[in-house]
């Protein structure tokens, strides 16, 4: 059974940085269902996008045999090389001479520490359209993948739309596909704004608005659903105001497919790009790091060759809710815990305990961080952190959790930062409440705005009172804590 790993991809409307593509020498020419490449040019696939990461499927699927299939017309030589850490060898060469659009297909055996791509040297002019790598797999081999694909939304409508506009043209929704079946989609719609649907493989829902974390467990309890109905096999969180092209989910399918049962209960990690620099990688994946996160691949710039060889190497150990693949069985046993925004990512990933695999192009582009901060997201991200990190035994002591919140009070009130010390006061007071409060109380914390220009009097007369509470409150708001999952 034939099975495509990887198409190359050329500039789309996603992003048009030619060198995260493609390289070229002489004159290329991208038209609209082909490469045209003149007499002397050289096309070349040793880019972000379009290297085939051998090290990747011989070590994830056992598999090191592979095909690269070509259609070309005209008269070229077609090399392919392999790239490890030796350097680079051209393992094998061809001359085509077709004088129509003809497939051609090369086979090639692969080594765990090797990449590959390939260069067409056009002698005459050449047109090249599609370009794959396959495998042929015994269907006995290859696993049954289902990805249902949860999007949760809050008042990003237009962007939301256009996601589902672009899931809903992939293959997955073609009936002459064979991906025709192996995808179904839940929206969850926290703002309650857009047309409740419920289609087959396709749902619509309005939600009450519970934050990230709330939206992605309803929408875990609807793939629940359809276990069954569609033979779901992954769960893929992914949020509503990304871009991305429908190859990250083709390559997401193959290996998922192929992967071996040492991987299989693995998620899989969707990169980030940015949005305003699109050849930047923000983050691979994540290192949780007691919160100073540490991002794999930081600010990496793709479209520079130094980056690729290593670029799936180094796993985190969670993957951020912009994109990640999570296998069902976990999915059926766990639901998020309800942070409201952000840490759930985190926390998730932690309990799942099995380091996030990497491809590269399994990815979406999405505003950093930097781009989103406020007062109400700062206040998640300090309680929230405190609780994953007693949660997973970050911190063992209750003395710690307060040493680490003081940490943050104190250095904002140095640098006369009222406003920001007043938010870590108010998330240290609400972490002091333990569970039940943390459980209970679902809806978007509201910072009070008056309070947020404090002064420095009142601001030390909160930190005292925060004191005398954690002296008093600590121990069993620690302990609540530490009993969270066992609910």
């Amino acid at each position: 059974m034939r099975l495509v790993l990887q198409s190359v991809l050329l500039p789309n409307e996603v992003s048009q940085r030619q060198e995260i593509y493609y390289l070229a020498s002489g004159s290329i020419k991208i038209m609209a269902d082909a490469v045209k490449v003149q007499p002397n040019g050289i096309f070349s696939t040793k880019t972000y996008m379009n290297l085939f990461d051998g090290a990747v499927w011989a070590k994830y699927t056992n598999k090191n045999i592979f095909n690269l299939e070509i259609e070309i017309k005209g008269i070229a030589e077609l090399e392919i090389y392999s790239w490890g850490e030796t350097g680079e060898q051209l393992i094998s060469k061809h001359t085509i001479e077709h004088l129509e659009m003809k497939k051609s297909s090369v086979q090639f055996a692969l080594s765990e520490d090797e990449t590959v791509y390939f260069k067409v040297k056009a002698i005459a002019d050449v047109w090249i359209k599609q370009m794959q790598y396959t495998l042929e797999a015994a269907a006995n081999e290859l696993s049954d993948v289902h990805l249902s694909v949860v999007i949760c939304t809050y008042k990003r409508n237009r962007q939301v739309m256009e996601n589902i506009r672009k899931l809903k043209s992939s293959l997955f929704f073609r009936q002459a596909s064979k991906y025709y079946q192996k995808m179904s989609v839940q929206v969850v719609d926290n703002a309650s704004e857009l047309k409740e649907s419920d289609e087959v493989y396709f749902k619509l829902l309005h939600n009450n608005n519970t934050g990230g974390s709330g939206g992605f467990a309803r929408g875990i309890l609807e793939s629940r659903q359809d276990i069954q109905q569609y033979g779901i096999s992954h769960v893929v969180f992914m949020d509503d105001d990304v871009e991305f092209v429908n190859e990250t989910f083709y390559r997401l399918y193959a290996l998922l497919s192929l992967v071996s049962k040492q991987y299989q209960d693995h998620p899989i990690a969707g990169r980030m790009f940015k949005m305003k620099q699109r050849e930047i990688q923000y983050t691979a994946s994540e290192i949780w790091n007691k919160g100073d996160l540490r991002h794999i691949g930081y600010n990496q710039d793709m479209s520079k060759g130094d980056k690729l060889q290593t670029m799936n190497k180094e796993l985190g150990e969670y993957s951020g809710w912009w994109f990640a693949c999570f296998p069902i069985e976990f999915a059926k046993k766990n639901l998020p815990l309800p942070f409201f925004l952000h840490c759930d990512d985190v926390e998730y990933g932690l309990r799942c305990g099995k380091k996030p695999l990497l491809m590269n192009g399994v990815q979406v582009w999405h505003e950093t961080y930097e781009e989103r901060q406020d007062s109400t997201i700062l206040y998640y991200d300090i309680r929230n952190a405190a609780i994953v990190n007693v949660i997973h035994e970050k911190y063992t002591t209750s003395k710690e959790v307060t040493k680490a919140f003081n940490r943050k009070m104190l250095y904002s009130l140095k640098a006369t930062r009222f406003a920001e010390s007043y938010v870590v006061m108010v998330a240290f007071e609400d972490y002091l409440k333990g569970a039940t409060f943390f459980v209970e109380n679902q809806n978007k914390k509201t910072i009070n705005r008056h309070s947020l220009a404090t002064d420095l009097l009142r601001a030390i007369v909160m930190f005292g009172v925060l004191q005398i509470k954690s002296i008093r409150k600590g121990k069993k708001a620690f302990q609540s804590y530490k009993q969270l999952l066992r609910r």
